[in-house]
This record gives structure tokens, sequence and C-alpha cells, in this order.
């Protein structure tokens, strides 16, 4: 195989994700090129070269997308052309440049609308780069491992941030995310360790708790107070220690947010949050005393999972549902009341709970999985649970050896919505 063939070869194989001409990132056919012979690549009409040589086109029905560089050794700038063959470039393709060490920077004409997964990254030579305003969307990871990337000017009309996009750009240190991001998604600025400067705006509603995970703006932020708050959402608090209230007008508490915190005594949630998220407090192995507020809807999957020492928690009246092993591991936990309000409770939500031998269950109604290890964890239970005359609870108690006391006066069943 000649060198030409062969390095038209290397361009192609790392487009799997197409661009249509509008800027919308799609998944697509694997292109031809990824099984034909390079025979047949070369003489492709729908893959081209341009006039100097250097890069690699697919032509596509809404424009060009830029798939490889001749050279992957390539070492210097690089201008990618705005138009090849009287056709517009809209797209950078994934893979596209990725591992080419030699790149110092690349232009990006305004003609691009998107930039594929992958696409810079691993370029540990590329020291700044600026995205024009035309592009609307980035893959994940497309700039992850450019170590050397010092300046980053993002595009006006970007709307997310995408799975670490900017990973491990440990020299990078600052950034402005413009305010047509929304959402910032997991490990997009993890392990930027250099970056003390971030300008996150108010449009951003959605973010990832690790999102700024081992920068340099995050450690000054838990120096100063636990809880790393950004557009009224707390999202990290694993260096809380003692006795904690989250500060009025936080409106969500991200999951993982105290995971592992373990030098975490009590904490009281503010009213305004309305769900206490997957994970939110798994592993706070000396949380006794919790304080839910009025208004909560929803406690999700493993919220308070192995927290062994916790003690202490009423359910409000508002709350609904109380998801997969919520409480898994609450060894300490003896007694628990269920409002009328909660309609579902999920698998193992109480499960190894070995001290709870007191339950009460409020609905009548109440969903409550089949099975020994929705309670308590011991094989012969030794505990009460109390319910109305015929109701799910009594059933369940029957059924699995809790002795059962009937409760008095059947309250009005609380319908919720947990979405």
């Amino acid at each position: 195989m000649n060198r030409k063939k062969r390095r038209i070869l290397a361009c192609l194989g790392a487009a799997a994700l197409a661009f249509s001409g509008t800027g919308a990132v799609q998944l697509s056919v694997l292109p031809a090129a990824l099984t034909a012979s390079a025979d047949a690549i070369a003489n492709d009409d729908n893959y081209i070269r341009d006039e100097t040589n250097t890069f690699m086109f697919e032509m596509q029905s809404g424009g060009a997308a830029v798939c490889g560089i001749a050279d992957p050794a390539y070492m210097g700038e690089l201008v990618i052309p705005s138009v090849i063959s009287g056709t517009p470039v809209t797209a950078i393709q994934a893979q596209c440049f990725k591992d080419c060490e030699g790149l110092t920077k690349v232009t990006i004409p305004d003609s691009v609308t998107a930039i594929g997964e992958r696409a810079f990254s691993g370029c540990t030579a590329l020291s700044e780069m600026m995205i024009p305003d035309s592009v609307t969307a980035i893959g994940e990871a497309a700039f992850q491992n450019c170590t050397a990337l010092t300046k980053i000017t993002l595009s006006a009309a970007l709307t997310r941030i995408e799975y670490s996009t900017f990973e491990n750009c440990c020299k990078l240190k600052s950034v402005q995310i413009p305010s047509s991001v929304t959402a910032i998604e997991s490990g997009a600025f993890k392990s930027c360790t250099l970056l003390s400067s971030i300008t996150v705006p108010e449009s951003v509603t959605e973010i990832s708790s690790d999102a700024f995970e081992g920068t340099a703006w995050q450690k000054k932020q838990t120096a100063r107070d636990p809880f790393v708050i950004v557009n009224r959402t707390l999202i990290q608090a694993r260096t809380a220690v003692g006795h904690m209230t989250v500060p009025e007008g936080v409106t969500r508490i991200l999951p993982s947010a105290f995971e592992d915190c373990t030098d975490l005594r009590s904490i009281r949630i503010p009213k305004g949050i309305t769900q206490i998220e997957p994970d939110t407090f798994r592993g706070c192995t000396q949380l006794t005393d919790v304080q839910l507020p009025a208004g909560l809807v929803l406690i999700d999957d493993y919220a308070f999972i192995n927290c062994e020492n916790l003690q202490n928690v009423s359910i409000p009246d508002s709350v609904v549902k109380i998801g997969i092993s919520a409480f898994k591991g609450c060894t300490a936990m003896k007694k628990i009341e269920l409002p009328a309000g909660v309609s579902v409770i999920e698998l193992a939500v109480f499960e190894d709970c070995t001290s709870l031998t007191d339950i009460t269950i409020r609905n009548p109604l109440c969903l409550i999985p089949d099975g020994a290890d929705t309670f308590g964890g011991t094989k012969e239970p030794v505990g009460t649970i109390r319910g109305y005359n015929g109701s799910t609870a009594q059933t369940y108690a029957s059924e699995n050896g809790w002795r059962v006391e009937v409760l008095e006066t059947v309250p009005a069943v609380i319908c919720g919505d947990v979405n």
C-alpha cells in the first residue's frame, strides 16, 4: 500500500461520527471508506484533499467535513479553509486531529458549526484555541488532554459543554463560559489544575458535581466554604465537618454532593429543595441527624445508603416516593415513620437496617415491594409494623413475619407527582 493510501485510511478510520449541514450532531452509518479498499478510497469522489494536500474532507449533502490531515506528524499551525471545491466546510469530524502532538494552533473558519468527539484530544502542543461563534456543538472530550492549552475562547452560540470536553487541560488558567450555555456536563474541566478563574453565567441550569473537580478554582472555593454553590445549585460539599446547614436560596443539591463526607454529623436542608438526588449522602458514616424540608417530594435511589450511624430522620408529609436502597445499610436506625403521602417505596429501601424494629406506614395503599429485604435485614424480624386494617403494610408484615399493630382512622391518601 502506498503512502497516500495509508494516510487516507488513517484519517478516515477516526470518522465514525458525521454532522449534518445544519451543524446538528448525529450518529451515522460508517462511511463506505471504512470498509472499502485503499484503491476505492483513493478514487472515491466523496473524499477529497485541499489544494495544499494538507487536509482530507468528506463531501456531504449539506457541506464538507474535515476528517483528517495528510500527515498526523505535522508540526506547527494549521488554517482550515472555509470552502473546499465550492462547498462550505461545516464540520470537524470526530477524532479528526486526535493525538496530533505537533499541532500548536488551528484556525477554525466561521463556516464550521460542529466539532466532533475527541477532535483535538491529545494535541499536547496546542496552546490556544478560538472557537468561532458559528459553532453550536462540541463533542465529548474534544480537547481532552490538550496539556499545553493556555487560552480558550468559546463560541457565543454554544449551548452545552459536554463530558470531559477540557479534561486535563492542565495549563488552562481561566475560562469565560458564554451566556448561551445552559449545561456543563460531567468532567468538563476536570483536572485542569491551574484553572483558577471561571465565569459561569446565570443561564447555566444544569451542572455536574465533578465538572470542576481538581481545579484550582474548586480548591479555592472549598477552602473558603465547604459548600460549592453555582447558580443556587450545591455542586459539592465533601469537606463539610460537624453540624451543617445548607444555605437558604439553594434550590438543588447534586447527586453525590456529600458522598463519603465522613466528618459530617448532622445536616439541615432548607425549603426549596424538592428532591434528595441519587447518592447525595452515600457513605456519610458519621451522619446521625437529618432535617428534611417541607415540600420535599422524592428521596431518590441510594440517597443515604451506608450512613451507618443515621438515627434521626423525619420524612416530610410531602414526600411521594422513596427510591431503591435509599436507606440501605443505615444500621443504627431504630424507627421510621412513612407519612400518608408516601405512595411508593422501591426495592431494598431499608435493607440491612439491622436495628430497625419500629415502622409506621400511614398510606394504606403504599406500594411495598415483596421480599424480606425491604425492611431490616435480619432473617427473623423482631419488630413491629404499624398500618391500617386491610392496608398493604398489614399484608407485608403478615407475609414477612413482622408483628402487626393496627392504626385507627384511615387518613385521606395524598397523591403526588415525583416528576
